[in-house]
């Protein structure tokens, strides 16, 4: 996400919600979204 921002020089108040809300729009959109089991943290 640190990269993203950078590139695009975008800030966020919450690192996680956004990340919450793309794995939702990707769900939704049919794209599978973020698998917990992903994420080790």
């Amino acid at each position: 996400m640190s990269e993203y921002m950078a590139s695009t020089g975008k800030t966020y108040k919450s690192h996680a919600a956004t990340i919450r809300r793309w794995a939702k729009e990707d769900r939704r959109k049919g794209k599978g979204g973020i698998k917990k089991s992903y994420y080790p943290y």
